[in-house]
């Protein structure tokens, strides 16, 4: 597809950076320059700004799921405050989604190389959806859509689709480039793993995003906000994923694009059967990366949700859960227990209502996936 992008003339600063979180080289924008390992980017705020992580990777609240692993949440404040503009964190193209709940209003910045960027509950956008935006753009206001308690910015890196909603998508580790102003003074990338965060002890990270002076669709104060001292109840629920939809995987060890998309859709369930009180659960199918189908928080009977896919498809399915009676939590749907039971299924699948019956595969990492043909 040809997009058509507007030249603007501007001079903007770029932060570099490196091999290493403190030797820089290298710039943010597009595909994300990679620091040990990891896509870098920055926060969507104004350079000097500083803002507390309130939840971060792996956070108990809601940083626990297949779509929110890595991401860190951050505090801004709540209304009557005028809204907080949040900016581009690199370039690509922007897609606008709203999935009623989990992340809300939202935007995915597509990095064109399999991953992007997604800023959750925003109160209003300020793009147009399919379209080219740069670093430092403004891309809508913060707010409370979705699933959360408080007005803050949601901020991870995914793996997927940018085009679906980013509950579709698989949270990946990435460092965010700022200054951890309660330790230093000095720009670093840092592991979303091992920031600090808490609605009370969370450090106060500071941007080093240059930003767009003069947008005329921005129509709030882009000069850098007030600092909220009182941090929000901030958690968020961003694994709710109401009606996903998935194309057509090919189960393959190295799954590649399909080039004819599936048109139809289905119901696809997992009910799971010989478990002890499975509950935290979550249905993937793969998609050039796994998607997240549906996710349950707490105890569940079974997970549904719904699929893009056509008669005579082949779907490569897996997920996690807790149970008690696993080796370790989480543990997946599709299992490999070795010696002591080969490769299992830890329940049954249906689509549109109908049991099918799934056979499981080597998935090359000591573990397996689960297949079935859509009739």
């Amino acid at each position: 597809m040809k997009r058509v992008m507007m030249v603007i003339v501007m001079v903007l600063c770029a932060c570099n950076f490196g091999p290493s979180e403190t030797d820089v080289a290298g710039d943010v924008g597009g595909s994300p320059a990679m620091v040990d390992g990891r896509p870098t980017v920055h926060m969507p705020f104004p350079t000097g700004t500083a803002w507390r992580c309130t939840q971060g990777a792996n956070g108990s609240w809601s940083h626990q799921y297949n779509s929110t692993r890595y991401d860190v949440d951050l505090d801004t404040p709540n209304p009557p405050t005028a809204g907080t503009v949040m900016y581009a964190p690199v370039d690509g193209v922007a897609y606008v989604h709203n999935d009623g709940n989990g992340f809300g209003l939202h935007v995915n910045v597509d990095h064109g190389d399999g991953t992007y960027s997604v800023l959750g509950h925003m109160s209003e956008t300020l793009v147009e959806s399919d379209s080219w935006v740069e670093a430092g753009q403004p891309l809508g206001l913060d707010g409370c859509t979705g699933s959360c308690t408080g007005d803050h910015v949601h901020l991870g890196v995914h793996s997927g689709n940018a085009t679906r909603p980013a509950g579709q998508g698989s949270s990946i580790p990435f460092n965010l480039f700022a200054v951890d102003s309660n330790v230093g003074t000095t720009p670093s990338a840092h592991n979303t793993g091992t920031m600090v965060c808490g609605l009370t002890q969370g450090h106060f990270y500071v941007s080093q995003l240059p930003t767009w002076t003069d947008s005329p669709e921005d129509a709030s104060d882009p000069t850098p906000p007030v600092e909220d001292p009182t941090p929000n109840n901030t958690a968020d629920d961003d694994s709710d994923d109401p009606d996903p939809s998935e194309e057509d995987p090919t189960p393959a060890d190295d799954p590649a694009e399909d080039p004819d998309p599936a048109t139809g859709h289905i119901e696809l369930c997992w009910q799971p059967s010989g478990l002890i009180n499975p509950h935290d659960g979550e249905l993937w199918v793969w998609d050039g990366g796994w998607q997240t189908v549906q996710a349950a928080a707490g105890g569940f009977v079974q997970l549904c949700g719904t699929v893009t896919t056509d008669p005579g498809d082949v779907l490569l399915i897996n997920g996690e859960f807790e149970a008690a009676n696993v080796l370790s939590n989480p543990w997946w749907i599709c299992s490999n227990w070795g010696t002591a039971g080969g490769m299992v299924v830890h329940g049954t699948f249906f689509v549109n209502g109908i049991s099918l019956p799934a056979t499981s595969v080597d998935n090359g990492v000591n573990g397996c996936n689960a297949r079935l043909t859509v009739p």
